[in-house]
């Protein structure tokens, strides 16, 4: 099995980062984002024990092993989050537009 990317299987041993600044890729250190940001991170996962016998089966060229060993070897893996953030966006409502679809920044005193 070769890697989907087409890099080197050094890329299996990485996690892949949608917004590296805010989940860093390889180490998945979080940085708090300015807004709430939605991530995605993806990595291809091998069991530690297991999938050794599919390589081993690969080598030796035993399909039926490497069948029953592929579901532990280099599967995509993936997860979305949502990192809050160290601000909160205030909805800007106006009489025209009562529901609104912009957000804005700033601060809204209490009446």
């Amino acid at each position: 099995m070769e890697n989907p990317d087409g890099g080197n299987d050094n890329d299996y041993r990485r996690f892949n980062s949608s917004e590296p600044s805010v989940i860093a890729d390889s180490n998945l250190l979080v940085s708090k984002p300015e807004y709430d940001t939605e991530v995605t991170v993806d990595s291809y996962l091998t069991h530690e024990v297991y999938g050794k016998y599919f390589v081993k089966a690969r080598k030796d060229g035993d399909k039926d092993a490497m069948s029953l060993f592929a579901g532990l070897y280099r599967q995509h893996a993936e997860a979305t989050m949502t990192v809050r953030a160290k601000k909160v966006r205030i909805p800007i409502r106006t009489p025209e537009f009562p529901y609104p679809s912009v957000c804005s920044d700033r601060r809204v005193k209490p009446s």
